[in-house]
């Protein structure tokens, strides 16, 4: 199939719509046609192309819909296939579906989108394809700077000799993170939210599981029991540390928990009444 044929016929007919950004009834997202990798002056991170110059010309942009531009660079991972630029085509098409908790106009689109092509089969290949080419291209290398300067160098093999003498380091290297920033991760690993929190006494976790075991009427696991306390506010720790309970982690909970409860351990596997039906609608009673 002729693949570069089929993407410049995608293109040409997006330029012919004469289509703009003002439009709020519509959507569209902007789209190089000749891939800003490909430029020897990028404006993102990594290695410089062949071309000269730079891909911010206006006559190498169009309007594309979320579909058009999944498929444009679908049919670029197609036409660099086994070139040097495979890796970057790859990237760049698991960039744009990456999930994005923000409520922007791109983010709500782009979710919407991958949930509609999220199970076929297209898309599972390719994603599986750009991830073992992203894993084979950053193994033994590191993201890293120079160490004067601070300019980013770009992933580099770990055995650079720039890198063994210290010329080059990580990019992380005496970076100072800003008060706004410290705060902002102080603030989302407070409380619940931080998964080793000694906030509450052994106690007050033993007392919850009973909760929720009395509730469900049988000895849960961990998980049920987590989704149970997140919903009903109830204590809970995301990982117990081994030397909680008797140096037990939750199985020590739930030694201790089982000498107040009569109810025996039952997983997904080995139900009450021997039905996955019943263990189901249990759960749903609280999910």
């Amino acid at each position: 199939m002729d693949y570069k044929r089929i993407y410049n016929e995608l293109i040409v007919s997006a330029k012919s719509k004469c289509r703009t950004k003002d439009k709020i009834e519509e959507y569209y997202e902007s789209h190089h046609v000749i891939p800003d990798f490909m430029f020897s002056i990028r404006r993102g991170k990594g290695p410089s192309g062949h071309l000269p110059g730079n891909s911010g010309y206006a006559e190498n942009k169009v309007l594309l819909t979320a579909r058009e531009h999944f498929f444009a660079h679908l049919l670029l991972c197609r036409i660099y296939r086994k070139t040097r630029y495979e890796y970057s085509c790859l990237s760049s098409l698991m960039l744009m579906l990456g999930i994005s908790k923000k409520n922007t106009r791109m983010a709500v689109n782009r979710r919407a989108f991958k949930d509609s092509i999220g199970q076929s089969s297209i898309y599972e290949k390719f994603r599986k394809a750009a991830v073992t080419k992203i894993s084979e291209q950053r193994k033994g290398k590191i993201v890293c700077k120079d160490a004067i300067t601070n300019e980013m160098v770009g992933p580099i093999d770990s055995t650079h000799e720039k890198i063994v003498s210290g010329e080059w380091v990580h990019h992380t290297k005496n970076t100072k993170l800003t008060d706004s920033h410290k705060k902002k991760i102080s603030n989302s690993n407070t409380g619940l939210k931080n998964g080793n929190s000694r906030g509450y006494t052994d106690q007050q976790l033993v007392d919850s599981y009973i909760k929720c075991c009395n509730n469900m009427g049988w000895n849960v696991g961990r998980l049920i029991w987590l989704k149970y306390s997140a919903k009903y506010n109830e204590p809970y720790i995301l990982h117990i540390k081994e030397f909680r309970f008797n140096g037990k982690g939750f199985k020590g909970l739930r030694a201790i928990a089982s000498e107040t409860i009569e109810y025996e351990y039952i997983d997904k596997f080995h139900l009450r009444k021997d039905t996955k039906e019943f263990y189901n609608k249990a759960i749903q009673k609280w999910l």
